[in-house]
């Protein structure tokens, strides 16, 4: 399906929702994403996780038209940031969705969870 919703929040952030519905050759075939990203994903061996990564670079595209996703980077610690980019960024995967927010503002954070019998069993540590 691919881009679900974008809601701003104020003039400073961002919240976007991207439904995962492809698979890699469709990513591939689309030629969405630089073949540099694509090739980077060698190392990823879960198919699943391969398209989470894109589906996140196609939602960050979608949320900043233009942006050179080749910027969007991981730390030591996995905590995913713009190269040379003052914007804060948080990202999340659960089930067939990818969910992003974004701040100028400062740290940033979200996380989605599909809801199973685990989530609740301890829905009450949830807001």
């Amino acid at each position: 399906m691919g881009l679900y919703s974008i809601t701003s929040i104020g003039d400073y952030g961002a919240i976007g929702l991207w439904k995962i519905s492809k698979s890699i050759k469709e990513f591939e075939l689309k030629n969405k994403l630089l073949a540099k990203e694509i090739t980077a994903l060698g190392g990823v061996s879960n198919e699943m996780r391969k398209i989470q990564i894109l589906s996140a670079r196609l939602l960050v595209n979608a949320m900043i038209p233009g942006i050179d996703t080749g910027l969007l980077l991981r730390n030591a610690a996995g905590k995913p940031y713009f190269k040379g980019l003052k914007k804060k960024i948080s990202i999340s995967h659960s089930g067939e969705f990818v969910a992003i927010s974004l701040s100028d503002r400062g740290n940033t954070g979200l996380d989605i969870e599909k809801i199973g019998s685990k989530i609740i069993r301890i829905e009450g540590k949830f807001m």
